[in-house]
């Protein structure tokens, strides 16, 4: 018995063997987690997870390690942990809410064994953007085109994520609604930016149209288009002094731009040479205005009242000769004028309505002879108007539009028969403009922008009726419309981009 129970003891000691103990913490390192990419504002799929020893490399339990998101708007779950038997810690990491931006954490833990000083392990990881949750229209709603043919601007959409981020690599699919026509493609995926477009072909129909775009699960986006007359817009030459409300006209060569504000009026006389695309300045104006009106008639050019720094409304008229680059006094205008509607009729040059010497809106027409250096007064426009804008036909009837009165803008039009001297009512447009533009082009009146507005219609004097044209590429008021050969040329403005753009408007 005793024989057996010293061989026993003898064996379990041999079996057990000695106890090993961990020392203090000496090193930290990355055991799992490192490196990884996940979605903005979520859980990354592996937890950070550190491994804590002595300086021998044996684990050490019940060390306390901290976990901090330095940089990139993470937050950590459990801020601080222990070690376990293995000398392991890990905690839950939420990524930041911006796709693309580093992320780190850092994983700390005091070292005995260093007297006291912190160990330190880094995670690093990258955010990319989340599922989608917004579909916005970016470009392309609302416009005018010509039917059978592909719109202007192509229809452009961003995809985001509930973040705000876009959304890379996204299907697409874009399916025509109603109205006929077709999208090209039909399918596709946002770019890097999260952008996908298409080019929106328009049904043979004079009906509204609508494209609709579907991505994922998310609530379909609606484009409308109408269309209208075939028409294209160009952006020219932008003026060199910027300015809205000047007074404009065109020669055979030159489109003329003098006064206009831009902070404070101007006198600067703008030449634009249709040959060259290229702008010039000529002699300054005799006085600063805005809200005069121009005309260029017996090779002169003819600049008529306006409002100047000294008047709220003047009878001035000054004559600009190319040939000097000199100014001179034209006869004065029966009444003051500023904000009126000017045509030019053969050899007349008709002045209507605008804001006479009391400041408010007046009804008369004036007639200027420059053959004569002359003028009258003819039958009063029905309606008294200011900022309004006018055209004449080829037969001489001169087509009046809009205008301001009453503290409101108005959509009548007027027709004045010089033979006759008589005004009629014809059908309105559709919306009430003033501050807008006019001119005639190919037999129909044409109307474009004006206060909040950047569509164009075209009146048809045959038939009487109001078509919708390409509207321009934003809001412009306060413009001047010049017609110059198959053209029609858009001056000064308070516009889309900031005042100075030359726009040239024509029919396909």
């Amino acid at each position: 018995m005793a024989a057996l129970a010293g061989g026993f003891g003898v064996g379990a000691c041999e079996s057990m063997g000695p106890t090993t103990v961990a020392g203090p913490a000496a090193d930290v390192s990355v055991a799992n987690g490192a490196d990884q990419a996940g979605k903005v504002g979520e859980m990354l799929a592996i937890s950070p997870e550190v491994r804590v020893t002595d300086a021998a490399g044996v684990p050490v339990s019940g060390a306390f390690v901290s976990f901090v998101a330095v940089f990139g708007g993470g937050e950590v779950l459990t801020p601080v942990t222990v070690t376990d038997e293995s000398g392991l810690a890990s905690t839950d990491w939420r990524l930041g809410t911006v796709a693309g931006r580093p992320q780190r954490l850092l994983g700390v833990v005091r070292s005995v064994a260093g007297g006291g000083s912190a160990l330190s392990v880094t995670f690093d990881a990258i955010t990319v953007p989340g599922d989608p949750a917004l579909v916005s229209v970016v470009s392309g709603r609302d416009q005018i085109g010509a039917a059978g043919r592909p719109l202007r601007e192509p229809l452009v959409i961003s995809v985001t994520d509930g973040w705000g981020n876009s959304v890379p690599n996204e299907p697409v699919s874009w399916l025509i609604a109603g109205g006929g026509g077709s999208l090209s493609p039909a399918s596709t995926s946002t770019d890097s930016a999260g952008v996908a477009m298409a080019v929106w072909t328009l049904g043979e129909t004079s009906a509204p149209q609508s494209a609709v775009v579907a991505v994922d699960t998310l609530p379909p986006l609606v484009f409308e288009a109408e269309s209208g007359l075939p028409s294209t817009i160009d952006e020219l030459a932008t003026m060199p002094r910027p300015v809205r409300a000047p007074a404009a006209a065109a020669s055979d060569e030159h489109l003329y731009v003098v006064g206009g504000t831009r902070g404070g009026r101007e006198s600067a006389l703008q030449i634009f040479d249709f040959a060259s695309g290229s702008w010039s300045l000529g002699a300054d104006a005799p006085t600063a205005m805005d809200w005069a009106s121009a005309a260029f008639v017996g090779g002169s050019l003819h600049v008529f009242g306006g409002v100047t720094n000294g008047e709220p409304t003047t009878d001035q008229h000054f004559v600009y000769d190319p040939e000097t680059d000199s100014w001179t006094n034209g006869a004065p205008l029966p009444t003051p004028s500023a904000g009126a509607a000017v045509v030019q009729a053969g050899e007349l040059v008709y002045l209507i309505g605008g804001i006479d010497g009391l400041a408010s809106p007046s009804e008369h027409t004036r007639v200027y002879d420059w053959t004569t250096d002359t003028w009258s007064l003819v039958a009063p426009a029905p309606d008294e108007r200011l900022t309004w804008a006018a055209a004449a036909l080829a037969d001489g009837r001169i087509l009046a539009a809009g205008g301001e009165a009453q503290r409101r803008s108005w959509n009548t039009l007027w027709e004045y028969d010089p033979s006759a001297d008589t005004w009629v009512n014809r059908p309105p447009m559709s919306v009430p403009r003033e501050a807008h533009g006019a001119a005639v082009l190919d037999g129909r009146l044409c109307v474009f922008g004006g206060r909040d507005l950047q569509t164009v219609e075209c009146y048809s004097p045959e038939d009487q009726v109001w078509t919708k044209a390409l509207s321009l590429p934003g809001v412009i008021s306060e413009l001047v419309a010049v017609r110059h050969g198959d053209a029609v040329y858009l001056v000064g403005g308070e516009e889309y981009g900031g005042m100075g753009k030359l726009l040239r408007f024509r029919f396909q």
